[in-house]
């Protein structure tokens, strides 16, 4: 597979080490993101730029997957997921139409427990959320197909506290109070700089919703940044001017955007982005024109 062909695919799981974890992307689904109406701040201009017209698939739309990263302790058997996909459900929108369902069944196709011992859906003691949005909650409001089970329920899901403040404001993304209470009892608020177990801090990258939140994962000295969706592509790493229709605060999303991208390129933290076409694990390269640019891990 090229770098190319991954920039505007959606691949499946990946996983890489770090420290003494597993990470792992869990694919749920996707959500092609019409590059014209996702990055408002763009022109016909821009596109035809080919250094940037190589992000687009052949609708002319961002690959974008929906799922969630899997941190898993070989050494202790505990597990953490951050996000919960979008769930067992299809749903057309104004930037063109997301679906998932597929993370149980990936989950069950990473789980390296073989039968002899907790499986690995009861393993995951705590859903760590970035933020509200439908794509990130989808599992914890949605039961198992054929069954009235959530299939999170015995988790403790971690809501950044500003966010969790702000939670009325989702309704005009189609997030009401009815899916918040599927999962509102399990909820743990959490504060900047908390850690929340196996290494996993709150970072938060405000902008995208009003306390939208990032998780920097440290192991044995080495660290990784997870940046939700305060970056939405890899296109953004290079512009991250560039704002998404979604972003609440676009100026605000922009600057935390520009500061992320900086802070990981001068410190060479690698970073996860959920929403990276098939390259969602990477690092932040200066180019020798102080350029930035995403260096996609190896597949």
């Amino acid at each position: 597979m090229t770098i190319n062909s991954r920039r505007v695919s959606v691949g499946g799981n990946r996983s890489i080490e770090l420290g003494g974890l597993t990470l792992t992307y869990v694919v749920d689904g996707q959500a092609p993101l019409p590059a014209c109406h996702w990055l408002p701040g763009t022109t016909p201009d821009f596109w035809a730029d080919p250094a940037h017209s190589r992000y687009l698939d052949d609708r002319q739309a961002l690959a974008a997957g929906v799922g969630a990263l899997l941190i898993e302790d070989e050494a202790t058997g505990e597990a953490m997921l951050i996000d919960a996909g979008f769930g067992p459900v299809s749903l057309d929108t104004p930037s063109g139409r997301v679906g998932g369902g597929a993370l149980l069944d990936n989950l069950r196709s990473v789980d390296r427990s073989g039968g002899g011992g907790t499986d690995l859906l009861s393993r995951i003691t705590t859903v760590a959320l970035t933020h509200l949005h439908l794509d990130h909650i989808g599992w914890l409001c949605r039961s198992v197909p054929g069954t009235d089970r959530l299939p999170f329920a015995h988790a403790s899901v971690v809501v950044g506290r500003e966010e969790w403040a702000h939670r009325h404001l989702l309704a005009a993304h189609g997030v009401g109070p009815e899916l918040l209470a599927a999962f509102e009892p399990q909820v743990r608020l959490a504060d900047p700089g908390q850690d929340i177990g196996l290494g996993v801090t709150v970072f938060p990258l405000p902008g995208h919703t009003p306390g939208h939140t990032g998780y920097r994962i440290t192991s044995q000295g080495a660290t990784l940044v997870v940046v939700g969706d305060a970056l939405h592509t890899a296109l953004q790493v290079a512009c991250p001017h560039l704002s998404s229709a979604a972003d609440i605060d676009p100026r605000l999303a922009a600057e935390v955007r520009g500061s992320l991208v900086g802070m990981l390129a001068d410190d060479e933290i690698p970073a996860f982005g959920v929403h990276f076409a098939d390259e969602q694990f990477g690092l932040c390269i200066r180019d020798g024109d102080g350029g930035i640019r995403w260096r996609p891990l190896p597949a």
